[in-house]
């Protein structure tokens, strides 16, 4: 008769995880977070000046990433998010603006609407900017059963204003609120999650449009932080602090309800930090394709699957998102044109890496092209200037040491790959009040000039007089 081998304790907790993972329900809850401007560094887990520890807990009891991508910009991130699609061939380049009349286009199929079609109750608050021209493209006509906040690039944190016009709304039609967004925001999805179909599992995506500018915060909160010496960091610090206590309330939530266990969290931001924000020692920040402006915070938390504690190290961009969160909660994606991002969730579960391949991620004429070690870059800095540059980014993360001279067969292999991209037309125009391609929107009590209130477009679906979301073209 054979010996029975010993188990290691690798191979114990491997036949452990397996065995809470086959206990596991077929379609799990999923509770998917961002941020809007949160830098690398801004994170306690990154080694913030400031606490964050709700966030924090996301990344211990469950996983971080070090190496999750966003796009530089707001809208051609959250595109990629929900579609799985390159917002580079959809033609979303940059931010749309309060009067473009285009959006995310109506033929695009969404994570919404292929977890709905799998029985999932599915909900978004918080920040669209996918298009609000017409009623057609705001986010409960794209899948969500429910949606509430604002469907602009920002808003006024205490009046909700964008661009003078009122911006804050319920399924289309516009409601007048008093309160801090951030808070508004925690407080309608904690209502959704508690006021649940119990038979049903749902998607929760809550997009906070905190940190991003016009930086407010209460006059308390930013007293908390007296011993930041910049005024802008400062409230900055106070704007992070509020999301993080949502993001407690949103935790604690599934606690009390008891199904914790039973639902995937994920957090991360939609670009890299602009005013007041730290990429830590990454290069530069949003609406660059340095990585301060894409490699951004992000952590997984699903107990019993995602080993807690650990790093991920697999690259994961935003358009691998729909694909692997589908592939997790057992959701079959119903999208008819082809996914750009891959289904990583081996990845993530196994521990195992898979190298990129001729991965492109841009937006505003810049692009980055990840292959294997090797980062490409072609486009513009921050300061207007144009270059071409190579990097092995994993040895090099800030991007200190460019070894294009060196390797210049690497470099024109990487634009051929560039260039075989399928760049779609641009839909939208590069920002408008609140939102800018080339720095993060507008400074603290700061406007822009030069954009008329309406008319410029057709005008966007929030209230000005009377509520244009309520008699919108369908």
């Amino acid at each position: 008769m054979m010996e029975r081998m010993p188990l290691t304790r690798r191979a114990m907790l491997s036949t452990l995880s397996s065995a809470l993972f086959a206990q596991k329900p077929r379609h799990p809850n999923l509770l998917l977070i961002m941020a809007d401007d949160l830098g690398f560094g801004d994170v306690g887990f990154h080694g913030s000046e400031f606490p964050t520890p709700h966030i924090d807990r996301i990344a211990k009891q469950g996983a971080q990433f070090s190496h999750y991508y966003a796009y530089p910009l707001c809208s051609p991130t959250r595109c990629a998010l929900l579609t799985g699609r390159s917002p580079l061939t959809v033609g979303i380049h940059g931010p749309f603006g309060p009067f473009d009349k285009t959006g995310l286009p109506l033929d695009e199929h969404t994570m919404a609407e292929s977890f709905r079609a799998a029985g999932y109750q599915t909900w978004m608050v918080g920040k669209w900017h996918l298009g609000l021209a017409r009623q057609a493209q705001l986010p409960h006509r794209r899948g969500f059963d429910h949606f509430y906040g604002h469907t602009g690039g920002s808003v006024s944190y205490f009046t909700h204003l964008l661009a003078g016009a009122y911006d804050w709304q319920r399924n289309g039609k516009s409601v007048r609120e008093e309160g801090y967004t951030t808070e508004l925001l925690g407080k309608e999805m904690e209502s959704l999650i508690r006021g649940r179909d119990k038979s049903r599992p749902f998607f929760a995506y809550t997009a906070f449009n905190a940190p991003h500018t016009p930086l407010e915060a209460p006059s308390e909160r930013i007293a908390k932080f007296a011993h930041i010496a910049d005024e802008n960091r400062r409230t900055y610090a106070a704007m992070v602090s509020m999301v993080d206590d949502q993001v407690g309330r949103l935790l604690r939530v599934l606690e009390e309800e008891k199904i914790a266990k039973d639902t995937m969290v994920v957090f991360l931001s939609d670009n890299g930090g602009a005013i007041g924000a730290s990429n830590g020692p990454l290069r530069e920040g949003k609406s660059t394709v340095f990585e301060g402006g894409i490699r951004v915070p992000a952590a997984m938390w699903y107990t019993g699957v995602i080993e807690g504690g650990k790093t991920i190290a697999q690259m994961v961009a935003a358009h691998d998102l729909f694909p692997t969160l589908a592939a997790g909660c057992g959701v079959k994606p119903r999208n008819t044109k082809a996914f750009y991002g891959r289904n990583l969730w081996g990845n993530l579960v196994s521990g195992k890496l898979s190298a990129p391949k001729n991965v492109v991620i841009g937006a505003v004429g810049s692009f980055a092209v990840f292959d294997g070690e090797w980062k490409y870059v072609a486009g513009r800095t921050r300061g207007g200037d144009e270059m071409r540059a190579l990097f092995r980014i994993r040895q090099d993360p800030s991007e200190k040491e460019d070894v294009l001279a060196a390797h210049p067969e690497v470099g024109r292999r990487m634009a051929e790959m560039l260039a075989k991209l399928e760049i779609g037309e641009t839909l939208n125009n590069t920002g408008g009040p609140g939102e800018s391609a080339g720095g993060g929107g507008l400074k603290k009590g700061g406007t822009k000039k030069g954009f008329k209130k309406k008319g410029a477009g057709g005008g966007p679906q929030v209230e000005t007089r009377p509520a244009v979301a309520e008699s919108a073209v369908p």
